[in-house]
C-alpha cells in the first residue's frame, strides 16, 4: 500500500522557527516596556500601577491607552505619534506571525496565511508572504522600539515625579532630571564642581579625548555606581575606585575587579561621568540615587547583552 505523500523537510523550517523565537522574545519585552510607561503616566510616584493596569490589556489597548494619555499629559510632544504608528505596524505583524497558519507544500514552498472572522463575504482568510529573514528583521524593529519608548519617557520631564514641598525630609521641589554630565579624563576628577555631591557615576574607556555628553551609554562603559549612605561624595568614592584599582585591595569591589582584569594602570583611557543629586533629605535622596544606578545598569545591559565588566552580577 502506497504512503500518503508528505512534504519535503526545508531548512526553512528551522531558520523560521529561530526566527519567530527571536521576534516574540522582544516582542514581549516591548510589551512588558509599555506598561512601565503607563504607570510613568498614570502615577509617576507609583510605577507599579502602569503592571495592574497593563495587565488587563491587550497590546493594541495599551497602545490606544497610552496615546491618549500622551495627549493629555504631553500635548505639546506630537512626535510620539511617529512611536504610536510604529507599535501599531508591528503589533500587525506580531498577529499575523503569532496568529497566522504556516506549513510546507509537497514541494517545499513555504505558506502562510492568517485566519480572519467570517463576515457577510464569507470566510476570507489573509495570505500572507513573511520570510525568516524578514521576521529576524521585525524582531530587530521591536528591539529598537522598547530602547526608543524607555529613552522618550526617561527624558520627559513632564512625567517626573513632583517631590510636595513640606515633607518631612525637607523642601524637596522636583525630581532631578536624568542628565550625565560630559567625560572628564580620569585626573580631573578632584576638579569637577560638584563633586562634593552625592549620586551617580560612569566610567569609560577610549582611547581619544572625550569631551560632549554622552547621548547614551556606549559600549565602552566598564562600570556603573552610587555613591549614597556613609560615602561622603563622588569624588571620595572615585578615590576609593582608583586606590582599589591600583592595589586590588580596599572597599571597593569595582576597583578590584578592574585591578583583576589588567586594565591600564595609568588610567590614561579612563574618563567619568556624573549625575549629581541636588536632592535634600538622606531617605529620599538614597531611593533616588540607587533607583537611577539600576536604571543605567538596565540600559546598559539591556542593549549590550551583559554588565559593564566591572559591575559584579
Amino acid at each position: 500500500m502506497d504512503k500518503e505523500p508528505r512534504p519535503k523537510r526545508h531548512d526553512t523550517a528551522d531558520e523560521m522557527v529561530v526566527a519567530l523565537g527571536k521576534f516574540v522574545w522582544n516582542f514581549n519585552r516591548l510589551d512588558n516596556r509599555l506598561d512601565y510607561v503607563l504607570g510613568v503616566l498614570l502615577n509617576p510616584e507609583d510605577i507599579a500601577l502602569g503592571e495592574i493596569v497593563g495587565s488587563a490589556l491587550m497590546f493594541n489597548n495599551k497602545r490606544m491607552l497610552i496615546k491618549a494619555l500622551v495627549a493629555h499629559r504631553l500635548p505639546t510632544r506630537e512626535d510620539y505619534r511617529e512611536f504610536d504608528s510604529k507599535l501599531k505596524e508591528v503589533n500587525e505583524i506580531r498577529n499575523d506571525l503569532v496568529h497566522g497558519e504556516q506549513w510546507f507544500d509537497l514541494e517545499g514552498n513555504l505558506k502562510q496565511r492568517r485566519s480572519r472572522p467570517m463576515s457577510d463575504k464569507g470566510y476570507n482568510p489573509k495570505h500572507m508572504e513573511h520570510s525568516p529573514e524578514e521576521v529576524l528583521q521585525w524582531a530587530e524593529v521591536a528591539y529598537v522600539l522598547e530602547m526608543e519608548v524607555w529613552k522618550f519617557f526617561r527624558s520627559e520631564e513632564a512625567v517626573q515625579p513632583n517631590w510636595q514641598e513640606g515633607s518631612r525630609e525637607g523642601e524637596l521641589g522636583k525630581a532631578p532630571m536624568i542628565q550625565l554630565s560630559k567625560w572628564y579624563p580620569w585626573d580631573q576628577r578632584g576638579a569637577f564642581p560638584e563633586m562634593n555631591k552625592r549620586g551617580v557615576y560612569v566610567l569609560t574607556t577610549s582611547k581619544r579625548a572625550l569631551k560632549s555628553k554622552p547621548a547614551s551609554l556606549p559600549r565602552s562603559v566598564i562600570y556603573i555606581g552610587a555613591v549614597y549612605g556613609k560615602t561622603k561624595n563622588l569624588r571620595d568614592r572615585l578615590g576609593q575606585f582608583h586606590r582599589s584599582a591600583q592595589k586590588g585591595k580596599s572597599n571597593h569591589a569595582g576597583g578590584r575587579t578592574y585591578f583583576r582584569k589588567d586594565f591600564d594602570p595609568t588610567f590614561r583611557d579612563i574618563f567619568f561621568s556624573v549625575i549629581p543629586s541636588e536632592l535634600t533629605g538622606q531617605q529620599i535622596n538614597t531611593a533616588w540615587i540607587l533607583q537611577l544606578e539600576r536604571m543605567l545598569i538596565w540600559e546598559y545591559t539591556s542593549k549590550y547583552g551583559e554588565l559593564p565588566k566591572c559591575n559584579s552580577n
